[in-house]
């Protein structure tokens, strides 16, 4: 089904540029979408498919991004794909470096650029980065911010089932660092 997803947005983006179609929110959200396909199929993928499909995924997030300019999903998948590279484990590394030379280049000061790009685009629109925020200021050594930003995720309200499991990560988070979070009032 994700190949078929695949084989869709690329027709639909072929079409586009057929058309001469070389902007707008829309176009920005087949991009969105192609990143994230690309960025599922790498479940199947065994570790060096998935680092080579690595640069693919990035780049369509960042056509995404370029091409709506509030596409904070875009800006928040950027930032779990830079958390991630720059997380790799020494094997990953190793296999990253056999097929490009050097793994793909990311740090967690560049994913924390972009969640925070994704607060400022849409401030609030998503539990998850929120979450996101807080964990990579703990990787980068900075528990007084990440704890603000895990009292901001606190306040949000559980809507999802999305947001359920961001409130668990969070809660495990605040349980690690000793945080006190609370949650917003039951909805009436």
């Amino acid at each position: 089904m994700l190949e078929r997803a695949l084989a869709e947005v690329d027709a639909a983006l072929a079409a586009a540029a057929a058309a001469g179609k070389t902007e707008g929110a829309e176009l920005g959200a087949a991009w969105r979408w192609r990143g994230t396909i690309l960025s599922a199929l790498t479940s199947y993928m065994d570790t060096k498919g998935s680092i080579a499909a690595s640069p693919r995924i990035r780049d369509a997030w960042v056509q995404a991004v370029q091409l709506d300019e509030l596409d904070a999903s875009a800006m928040h998948l950027l930032g779990r794909w830079y958390c991630k590279m720059a997380s790799l484990s020494w094997l990953e590394r190793t296999a990253a470096s056999v097929l490009f030379g050097t793994p793909p280049p990311a740090t967690y000061e560049e994913a924390l650029a972009w969640f925070e790009r994704a607060e400022e685009a849409q401030p609030g629109f998503w539990l998850a980065n929120r979450v996101r925020l807080a964990d990579t200021l703990l990787l980068l050594g900075r528990p007084a911010e990440a704890e603000a930003w895990a009292e901001r995720a606190a306040a949000m309200e559980v809507v999802t089932a999305d947001d359920v499991a961001s409130r668990a990560e969070l809660d495990a988070m605040a349980a690690k660092q000793g945080w006190s979070v609370t949650s917003p009032p039951e909805r009436a």
